[in-house]
């Protein structure tokens, strides 16, 4: 079967993220129309939780990761892989950089989730120097 596959960035500046997030995905539903989609990027809310984390998640966020896997069947790898493991910060720009900020994220079809190995977050000076992002890169079998 065909897959779509989506890289969003949530805009900033027209409301609230989690309201520009609902409006990508309801566009992403609309386009998918029924087949398996994959979602990476930037959603700039809270993608995973953690329930240790000093970073509280709003319930718009914990309703926008309920929505991706109850109506759109995605599999969070980092939360699947890294299961009641601290986050680690994808987004670097926070005045304390010592709260990890968790909002980049790959959603997969929840039938790929015997083939995920792992996910992990990359981080150092080499992407340092590219972006204020951390990428998350997912392992497949």
């Amino acid at each position: 079967d065909p897959l779509c596959v989506f890289s969003i960035h949530a805009p900033s500046g027209l409301g609230s993220y989690s309201k520009q997030v609902n409006k990508l995905l309801d566009e992403i539903n609309r386009i998918a129309d029924q087949r398996d989609i994959l979602i990476g990027g930037d959603f700039n809310l809270t993608v995973s939780h953690w329930c240790g984390s000093e970073r509280p998640v709003s319930n718009q966020d914990l309703a926008i990761q309920r929505r991706l896997s109850d109506e759109f069947g995605l599999l969070n790898c980092w939360q699947e892989a890294n299961p009641n493991q601290p986050l680690h910060q994808t987004l670097r720009w926070s005045a304390d950089r010592t709260v990890p900020y968790h909002c980049d994220g790959l959603f997969v079809p929840k039938s790929w989730k015997k083939r995920l190995q792992a996910c992990t977050v990359l981080n150092g000076e080499d992407w340092n120097r590219l972006s204020d992002h951390n990428p998350v890169v997912a392992h497949f079998t």
